[in-house]
């Protein structure tokens, strides 16, 4: 394995790597960019092509190409290392050992078992006429059911699970996978009678199902038109949208992404030429998969179907996505019609319904202008306003503040202070963001610039350690604290300052520290200057008042201390 992952690293760099993901710009001997893992308006994240690493100040996110490629398309290891290896043409070892077989963990076994459940899917479509012309009727080109690996479970209560069985998987492992679930008679097959739409992680591993029922009954409450596969160890349905293995570099290559409900949705319109679509099969959009999107684009194009229903039942989403920071767009259809349909009446119609996308709040402001006065109230009440708090951009609420007052004759004033009332929609993060390190201050770079002048030029190191004793009294202790950072500070120093520290650089440092300490230290003495006006003592207000103009002479002359 070791020699596997040396080989893939030297045949791919991180910059080749990381920059087929994130755009990246040149910094002196590093790479900069906005750090993907956490949300930020300037970057924050450094890459070194000499340490092949990279580095987040924000987020403390850190790592080399494995690593990135795990956090960034959220896999194991194994996962990563599928994706880098076919990028590279390096082979990966196939053949196991008995030991090793036994050793195999839970996920692997997991894996392996939906592979070969969508491959018998894919042999059972391949047999089944009627599941076939189904396919056929809805446009759906025969390369796009192979490519994208569509199959069919048989109307059988038990045909999978006892492929599977005989195979060599446990019962315990399809119960696992969401394969089958138990009833009163025993273990059956979860999907029968379906088109089968494997969904797939970043590295194109089948991790889940979604089952679209292909004869309806006439009593349409007893099987579910779609059926999902149930939450397993492989597949957390809030992290995951379908179609993002094929679509996450077309995405990023168009800098923007399109959002259908469903997944023939998708199907069609990568068929149209669209690889950059995704889709949230049929749920709502969640925080983690809005910062999926957000890694690789600031535009998102909505495409949901044109009665509206699921643009309403997603509304909250929308909300969180522009709070996010992306910008959202609704692609319109005409009535009757969604992704799918238009595709196969049209193509041209669902290419100029995508092109012609407009802003989610001029999408509603014009519907405003076609609706009642009791109807627009409403729909400013419940939708424009909620979507303009939601804005990240004070610039573009007031735009939209000026062209909603514009249209319908309100006060630009009555506006604002309606918004003031509306709460911005949050949600409860989890793990979509890193706790954020406490790498602000001052004196974390101070400590770092000292360790990287030791590694460049020790004389210079001791001029700078002299200066920094006469800021701060305990330099030794902190650097005694700090040693087992010692690594990474250096690398934050290299990532700032290049090869070449200068003097420019040791005094903007040693200015900035003193800065943050001369104001903590007039902000006490303010303080004690009013309790001593408060208390009415004269001689305590004497030495705080001199205590104060000390350090405000003091602020005075900092400039010229360091940059004359």
């Amino acid at each position: 394995m070791s020699s596997t992952i040396e080989q893939i690293k030297e045949k791919l760099s991180i910059v080749d790597c990381l920059s087929s993901y994130i755009t990246l710009e040149k910094s002196g001997a590093s790479f900069k960019a906005k750090c993907p893992f956490h949300n930020e308006k300037t970057p924050s994240f450094f890459v070194s092509p000499d340490r092949n690493s990279y580095y987040c100040f924000g987020c403390g996110a850190k790592g080399d190409i494995f690593t990135f490629v795990e956090e960034f398309e959220s896999l194991d290891f194994l996962g990563a290392l599928k994706i880098l290896a076919e990028r590279t043409g390096v082979k990966l070892n196939t053949y196991k050992s008995k030991e090793e077989e036994k050793e195999k963990t839970l996920n692997q076994k997991l894996f392996e078992a939906m592979e070969e459940a969508t491959v018998f899917f894919q042999n059972n479509l391949k047999e089944n006429k009627e599941a076939l012309i189904y396919l056929k009727k809805r446009a759906l080109d025969i390369q796009m059911v192979n490519d994208w690996r569509l199959g069919y479970a048989p109307d059988e209560w038990r045909a999978l699970k006892s492929y599977l069985l005989e195979k060599g998987f446990s019962p315990e492992t399809l119960l696992k996978a969401g394969l089958i679930k138990n009833g009163e008679q025993g273990s059956y097959d979860r999907f029968r009678g379906r088109i089968i739409f494997p969904i797939f992680d970043g590295s194109g591993r089948t991790i889940a199902f979604t089952g679209r029922i292909l004869k309806e009954s006439e009593d349409k409450t007893h099987d579910a038109k779609y059926l999902n596969s149930p939450e397993t160890p492989l597949f957390e349905k809030s992290k995951i949208l379908y179609g993002m293995q094929k679509a996450k570099f077309a995405i990023k290559e168009k800098r923007f992404a399109i959002l259908v409900e469903g997944q023939m949705d998708l199907l069609l319109s990568h068929q149209a030429g669209f690889p950059n679509t995704i889709a949230s099969s049929g749920t709502s959009l969640t925080l983690e998969q809005i910062t999926i999107v957000k890694r690789l684009t600031d535009s998102l194009v909505i495409a949901y179907d044109s009665d509206n229903a699921g643009q309403n039942a997603s509304f909250k989403a929308w909300q969180l996505a522009l709070s996010s920071g992306l910008e959202v767009k609704v692609a319109s259809l005409p009535r009757g019609f969604d992704p799918a349909e238009a595709v196969k009446e049209n193509p041209s119609l669902w290419r100029d319904a995508v092109e012609q996308a407009e802003h989610i709040v001029d999408y509603y402001i014009k519907i405003l202008k076609q609706s009642a006065e009791k109807e627009a109230d409403v729909l400013i009440k419940e939708k424009i306003l909620p979507l303009i708090r939601s804005l990240e951009s004070s610039i573009d609420q007031s735009r939209f503040v000026r062209k909603l007052s514009f249209d319908r004759g309100i006060s630009e004033n009555a506006i604002w202070e309606d918004l003031s009332k509306i709460e911005i929609v949050t949600e409860n993060t989890g793990n979509v963001e890193k706790k954020l390190a406490n790498k602000s201050d001052s004196l974390r770079k101070a400590i770092s610039f000292l360790f990287y002048l030791e590694k460049k030029n020790p004389q210079e190191a001791a001029v700078f350690k002299q200066k920094l004793n006469d800021i701060i009294s305990d330099t030794d202790s902190l650097i005694l604290k700090k040693k087992g950072e010692e690594v990474e500070l250096i690398f934050e120093a290299e990532m700032h300052y290049g090869n070449s520290p200068n003097d420019k650089a040791s005094s903007e440092i040693l200015y900035y520290l003193e800065e943050e300490i001369l104001k903590e230290k007039l902000a006490k003495a303010i303080s004690e200057l009013k309790k001593g006006e408060t208390e009415k003592d004269l001689k305590k207000n004497e030495i705080n008042m001199k205590e104060v103009d000390d350090i405000s002479k003091k602020f005075r002359e900092l400039s010229k201390k360091y940059f004359n």
